[in-house]
């Protein structure tokens, strides 16, 4: 037996919902544990689409701000005075232009100098001894048995064992290096009053459910 009241703050994701006795409850794992709870007992995470924002000064209030941008705010502890740029994480999360799939997707190719951070890898090794890549991407895109400081902690190691030390990443901000950082976690951008329906925002309107980039 779990109590919710141990797990404020954790972010919980629902393998179904069901109903007993008129009301909903749902089948939750998160934080490496699992169980059932009622549906009052835990609030959807909503996130803003990406196309919303339309100057960075705007994006960069909703990073440091919204409670669904906790992941991002503990990445960007690792891009000290990083200058946040909205156009390039749109496109940088590969953002359907006028947020429709059918169109054609936006791309850096705007920028003369782009570093794809998102697609940086390290080898790790199973318990079986073989070994698998872990991009940064997948890294942010699943965090789902772990904290946001230590999925954070990862990206940086993942950075460092590429090369993008702090000392270099805060060097090539002086250069003018911006960064494009966009981070979903699987969030939703809608739900009822009662927490349900709920409309997951992975793939809504982007190629990609996470970016991270420096370009200029």
């Amino acid at each position: 037996m779990y109590n919710t009241k141990n797990y404020q703050h954790t972010s919980w994701y629902a393998q179904k919902s069901f109903k007993r006795n008129g009301k909903v409850y749902y089948k939750v794992t998160g934080n490496k544990v699992s169980g059932y709870v009622w549906h009052g007992y835990v609030t959807p995470a909503i996130s803003k689409r990406i196309s919303t924002f339309k100057s960075d000064s705007s994006y960069i209030k909703y990073l440091n701000t919204d409670k669904s941008q906790k992941l991002s705010r503990a990445v960007l502890k690792y891009f000290p005075n990083a200058k946040v740029s909205v156009d390039l994480s749109r496109r940088g999360a590969g953002q359907f232009v006028d947020n429709k799939p059918i169109t054609k997707a936006m791309t850096t190719s705007n920028y003369k100098h782009v570093i794809n951070l998102t697609a940086l890898s390290h080898d790790l090794k199973t318990s079986y001894g073989s070994t698998y890549s872990e991009t940064i991407l997948n890294t942010l895109d699943f965090p789902v048995t772990t904290t946001n400081a230590a999925v954070a902690k990862t990206v940086n190691s993942i950075l460092i064992k590429n090369g993008h030390t702090q000392a270099k990443i805060s060097n090539l901000i002086k250069q003018g290096y911006k960064l494009g950082i966009y981070i979903n976690g699987g969030t939703g951008i809608s739900a009822g009053k009662q927490g349900y329906p709920w409309t997951i925002n992975t793939n809504a309107g982007t190629m990609n459910n996470a970016a991270l980039f420096l370009a200029k």
